[in-house]
């Protein structure tokens, strides 16, 4: 959802009845609420509360960072017991009702609640990518269609590579995923530059399939106890629905840190100095740290 700016009647900087989504009946005769939906946006200029809209029973969504004028997820689900809002992947109220019932009267409305032509009760912005299951999803499932903003669309990465190495060359593994699972991609190549080594260099020739969606590579790091990182692209790879691989959030592009080192040791990632004693002078004046 991206709801853009909403003023009521007299001008103040919310609207009570713009309508998200909605479909049901206007009813809720015999103590059964008959509606489902949301509508409303107020409180603050950015718009911190949102309506779980049920006619008679219209419980507020506090969202403390606010929706106006940003791309925000929203899962609005019922249990049987309990009502849930989760924003952006977070569980943001879970109220315990049992006696809701949406009712057939009119069809799910988008960009307004109820079935009235009513401009009063429209809806500014923007829905996209709006799902309707037949089974209440779990917080883990609600994540991962989340995925930070990404959806369960777009390709994420994985890089695996040693924290520390020792010699030349080296050998990693990167995996493509899309809804947390392993796909395959096309046109994944060192000689695109696709992925790339700051302080070194990926071998040619060297990227190869090892099963779905997961590929071995070999690299090589220029200097030792330095500080190098391994990088793929954003937008290199694309699936067979021209979808393509998107970094964390947060970054431009995914990457993972490793060095070479003298020798390849425990935590040689967090040294700060280390004295091996295996090539210096028995008796000698002074000896070098291999960090």
């Amino acid at each position: 959802m991206y709801a853009e700016q909403h003023e009521s009647p007299n001008g103040s900087n919310r609207d009570y009845e713009t309508g998200i989504y909605g479909m049901g009946q206007r009813s809720n005769a015999n103590g059964v609420h008959r509606m489902w939906g949301m509508r409303g946006l107020w409180d603050t200029a950015n718009y911190r509360r949102i309506f779980s809209q049920h006619w008679g029973w219209d419980p507020q969504v506090y969202i403390s960072e606010g929706v106006k004028n940003k791309w925000m997820h929203i899962a609005h689900q019922y249990t049987g017991t309990h009502v849930k809002a989760y924003v952006n992947g977070s569980l943001r109220n879970n109220w315990a009702k049992s006696n809701i019932s949406t009712g057939n009267v009119f069809p799910l409305q988008f960009g307004r609640f109820t079935e009235e032509t009513r401009t009063d009760r429209t809806f500014k912005g923007l829905l996209d990518d709006f799902r309707v299951y037949n089974a209440a999803l779990g917080p883990n499932d609600i994540l991962k269609i989340y995925n930070s903003g990404y959806g369960d669309f777009e390709i994420t990465t994985s890089l695996e590579v040693d924290k520390v190495v020792e010699g030349n060359p080296n050998t990693g593994r990167i995996m493509f995923f899309r809804g947390g699972n392993l796909v395959d991609v096309n046109d994944f190549s060192e000689a695109e530059g696709d992925l790339w080594v700051s302080g070194g260099s990926i071998i040619p020739n060297s990227i190869n399939p090892i099963g779905v969606g997961t590929y071995a590579f070999e690299f090589s790091l220029d200097q030792d106890n330095l500080v190098s990182n391994i990088w793929i692209n954003s937008g290199s790879v694309t699936d067979d629905y021209n979808q393509t691989n998107v970094p964390p959030a947060g970054r431009a592009n995914n990457s993972e840190s490793t060095r070479k080192m003298y020798r390849a040791v425990t935590r040689g990632e967090d040294l700060l100095a280390w004295w091996p004693f295996d090539t210096e002078v028995v008796n000698g004046t002074f000896a070098v740290s291999k960090t």
